[in-house]
């Protein structure tokens, strides 16, 4: 069997900037791609790995990628379209404004709570999991763990903390959320906070899998993954057709920005 690190020099030798994020010692027994989109400039593959740690033991896990390509310019592709994202659909909103905080909040839950249940998962609000969150879901003996907040703030930060405190109470194996809508101004948070908050805050919940997921104002069956990826197959899926788009909209975004200021 090779090892962690000369699988990250393969993928290296290849032009990849994809490394595996566990020791560079640990033995990779098996390793299998099992969703693979390629674009212009970039490709993105989602691995499953069966992984042997420094005391023998063996361990699965999903492990997405993404990494710039450089390429021959043949044929000019566009942004991969998001038809069939989830197997029903949620009305759009006809205003990226809300008309309250808790408008917005309800918003963010039900988008979140219809996404986990397109994908497969049950909403359980009985059990004692189901008290420290906003969403609680389970698929099999996976569980997720959601809660919703407004604006990239202290507040957001102390609920990222909590998703952190309840990872270590119930396990890595499950997935923890903060969902947040994806453009904040109508609650005092510029697209540039926002991004900043995300530089800082969002850095230490990348570290434990804590995945921050950015609703669209608009289209609640679009959220964007914007920390970790879900460790569940068909979400994690899903959020690798809606990553790229995060950044089209920002784009999109800031220019009708500067269109309404000149």
């Amino acid at each position: 069997m090779v090892t962690v690190a000369e699988v990250n020099e393969v993928f290296e030798k290849q032009g990849l900037k994809i490394k595996l994020p566990y020791p560079a010692d640990w033995e990779v027994a098996d390793i299998k791609i099992v969703e693979k989109k390629e674009f212009a400039n970039v490709v993105r593959v989602l691995l499953a790995l069966r992984l042997i740690d420094s005391e023998g033991r063996e361990i699965s896990d999903l492990y997405y990628g993404e990494s710039e390509v450089k390429r021959e310019p043949k044929v000019k592709r566009v942004v991969e379209p998001l038809e069939g994202l989830k197997k029903e659909l949620l009305p759009e909103r006809e205003s990226v404004s809300f008309e309250s905080e808790g408008d917005a909040l309800q918003y963010l839950k039900n988008a979140f709570s219809h996404l986990l249940m397109d994908k497969g998962y049950t909403l359980v609000a009985d059990k004692e999991e189901s008290k420290h969150v906003d969403i609680y879901a389970e698929k099999g003996r996976r569980k997720f763990f959601a809660s919703v907040g407004l604006r990239a703030d202290e507040t957001l930060a102390s609920i990222g903390e909590w998703m952190i405190e309840l990872r270590g109470k119930y396990g890595g194996e499950h997935d923890y959320a903060v969902v947040v809508p994806a453009f904040q101004e109508q609650f005092g948070v510029t697209l540039n906070d926002f991004e900043n908050w995300l530089t800082s805050s969002g850095d230490r919940l990348t570290r434990y899998k804590i995945g921050v997921y950015a609703v669209d104002n608009k289209n609640p069956n679009i959220i964007y993954p914007l920390t970790a990826y879900p460790k569940e197959r068909d979400l994690m899926v899903y959020f690798m057709r809606t990553t790229r788009h995060w950044e089209m909209m920002k784009e999109q975004r800031m220019l009708k920005r500067r269109a309404f200021k000149s």
